[in-house]
């Protein structure tokens, strides 16, 4: 039984090791912000559905996009833009089934991409606004210069339809966490309330109330716990997850 437990500690320091060096090598995560690209004033849904993205120091608008389009389609253009800073403009998104880019003026003279923060269409460049921990940022397509989006009429940025972002910032961690079969009709709920270009707020707010309540139990994920046998590594798991946690904390701080 000793030479057990001292082969399992040889077996767990290696891995404390390793995850030390990861935390000494990570770079600072600034923020985690939720992301969707939208095409509902098509009659379709989504080219990027809810997606949380974690994101190093000075991290725009636009650096967040370009990366995320690049990363989710590899292989092709996923996108096609002008000019940096002040002056960048996203003329178009890879639409998978279109199999081409989306792109301003391809539904009439007044369409293309407009992005809207927090609920809010940005008054200035995606090349300049900077992200912070918390945002949601929607790319949304356009056929009429944002009138059928919900821009208010006086310019304003706020946009009056209803307010998605709790919601998809949930479907979002639902996605991230690869367990969005648990929640069932309450899942599917949830993205019809976002696909749905004229959505009220109370259907949104319920949307969301359901999956609050629909929410799985511990191991719903498909996790299997430790049987027993072999080494009882829960000191070593504590450790391990002690510096895990201490990545984490690096990366939001």
């Amino acid at each position: 039984m000793k030479r057990m437990g001292k082969l399992c500690r040889l077996t767990a320091l290696p891995l404390l090791a390793s995850l030390a060096f990861a935390l000494s090598l990570t770079p600072a995560l600034a923020a985690r912000v939720a992301v969707t690209v939208e095409k509902l004033v098509l009659g379709e849904d989504f080219i990027v559905e809810p997606t949380l993205v974690d994101l190093p120091e000075g991290q725009t608008a636009a650096d967040v996009i370009t990366t995320l389009l690049s990363s989710k389609f590899p292989g092709v253009e996923a996108y096609s833009s002008s000019g940096t800073g002040e002056y960048f403009y996203m003329s178009g998104i890879y639409d998978p089934s279109r199999g081409e880019l989306l792109s301003a003026f391809s539904e009439g003279e007044l369409s293309g991409w407009m992005v809207a923060v927090n609920n809010e269409f940005l008054g200035t460049s995606a090349g300049v606004h900077a992200m912070r921990d918390g945002d949601v940022m929607r790319w949304q397509y356009t056929k009429r210069l944002g009138a059928d989006l919900g821009e208010d009429p006086n310019n304003l940025g706020f946009s009056t339809k209803a307010d998605k972002d709790l919601l998809i910032w949930r479907v979002a961690e639902i996605n991230a966490a690869g367990n969005k079969s648990a929640y069932g009709a309450s899942y599917s709920a949830a993205m019809s309330a976002l696909g749905d270009l004229d959505s009220t707020q109370v259907s949104v707010d319920s949307a969301l109330k359901g999956l609050s309540e629909s929410s799985p139990g511990p191991g719903a994920d498909g996790g299997e716990k430790n049987s027993g046998g072999g080494c009882d590594t829960g000191a070593f798991g504590l450790a391990a997850a002690a510096v895990l946690a201490a990545v984490s904390r690096k990366h939001r701080d």
